[in-house]
């Protein structure tokens, strides 16, 4: 009958799935990841970058950027300056805080943000930009930076792509007024399911960022 055909079949299922089950349920529980942190001959500590003295837990990429572009203040009104050549939560996040995302177009030599194109993307309604450290290489950060600092402009860097890239010197993530990274299976440093933090040196900015991702609370009740 079908049931009996069907049972076979799981039965066979099962009998070539039961050798590697232990092995499965070592990745599955952390265990097997968890040696392999033991084993390393160093690790490295979000918290322990310069300049990041305070490290935030979020789901994923686009709440953390999310939470970012909201700490700062930025609403309706507002623009926020990105590139193009990112997934779309980068866009997400400036929408969902009810500013303008603007794009500037990347060094078609690097594929990273071009500070040229930055300046003249900018207007008197720019509040941040966001650049993204692409394919493990950092955005021309000591420019950008320049570019900002002087109009009074705040740094969200998009680190998803890039842990522990440098550039002049100091790791991608610590220019900025904020990092967000990703711990998406796809990204350079991935976990198993979802996750991400959000680095910043600046303690009011870190309390608004756990404000906000807490529904409001600054303390538990």
């Amino acid at each position: 009958s079908a049931y009996a055909a069907l049972y076979r079949v799981l039965v066979t299922f099962v009998k070539t799935l039961a050798p590697v089950l232990p092995y499965v349920t070592d990745v599955i529980y952390g265990n097997l990841v968890r040696s392999w942190n033991d084993d390393a001959p160093e690790s490295v500590h979000l918290c322990d970058m310069p300049q990041a003295d305070e490290e935030l837990r979020a789901t994923e990429l686009e709440e953390q950027m999310a939470l970012a572009v909201r700490a700062l203040g930025i609403g309706p009104g507002d623009e926020v300056v990105t590139q193009p050549n990112t997934w779309i939560s980068t866009a997400f996040a400036v929408s969902y805080a009810g500013a303008t995302p603007v794009f500037a177009d990347v060094d078609p030599r690097t594929l990273q943000m071009d500070p040229a194109a930055l300046v003249g993307a900018l207007t008197p309604r720019t509040r941040a930009v966001i650049p993204v450290h692409m394919f493990g290489h950092p955005a021309p950060m000591t420019e950008i930076t320049e570019i900002c600092r002087g109009r009074g402009i705040r740094i969200i860097e998009d680190v998803a792509q890039a842990v522990l890239a440098r550039t002049d010197g100091r790791l991608a993530g610590t220019f900025g007024d904020l990092a967000c990274f990703s711990f998406y299976p796809s990204k350079n440093l991935g976990c198993w399911g979802d996750g991400g933090a959000v680095l910043t040196g600046d303690a009011d900015l870190a309390a608004e960022v756990r404000r906000l991702a807490d529904y409001g609370r600054e303390a538990p009740y």
